[in-house]
């Protein structure tokens, strides 16, 4: 078990919550939520940010730094891009997904529950 695996583990499973559970809270499938507690496999940024933002006294810069990833400032699109039309926002989207998708890093969200079809944005 990671250090990663540990940390989750002690703010979810430990404290009585099934691995389902965590899951639908974290808008991750089951196998994923498996994989995040047992420390199998890989855990893309875009999990650990859903995980920080509603697994209860998760912190994200926590969760980076155990499963050895960059604990700089997190990506902010320029101010500028507020002017993009929707259609050139959706594209600049599609853009970033296939770049982590390429490489492996885009976990697809666990239902379409999670996904605002007109932006094409996974909340969090």
């Amino acid at each position: 078990m990671s250090a990663l695996s540990e940390y989750v583990s002690s703010l979810s499973v430990d404290k009585g919550m099934s691995l389902r559970q965590l899951a639908d809270l974290v808008g991750i499938s089951v196998e994923a939520a498996r994989r995040l507690t047992k420390g199998h496999g890989g855990t893309s940024d875009a999990t650990l940010e859903r995980v920080a933002a509603r697994l209860p006294g998760a912190d994200l810069m926590k969760l980076r730094k155990l499963a050895g990833l960059s604990i700089e400032r997190p990506f902010e699109v320029p101010r500028e891009f507020d002017q993009l039309t929707p259609g050139e926002r959706r594209v600049v989207i599609a853009v970033g997904r296939q770049i982590l998708a390429s490489s492996g890093r885009l976990d697809p969200p666990a239902d379409q529950e999670n996904t605002d079809d007109s932006q094409g944005v996974t909340h969090v």
